[in-house]
């Protein structure tokens, strides 16, 4: 169970980095 959970939080950590940088890209281009 454990485990799952590791493999969760390092899985999702890339995709909320990618998320964040996509966010900043869409403001630049709305400014």
């Amino acid at each position: 169970m454990k485990m799952h959970l590791l493999v969760v939080l390092v899985t999702d950590h890339p995709v909320s980095l990618i998320w964040k940088s996509k966010s900043e890209v869409q403001k630049d281009i709305q400014r």
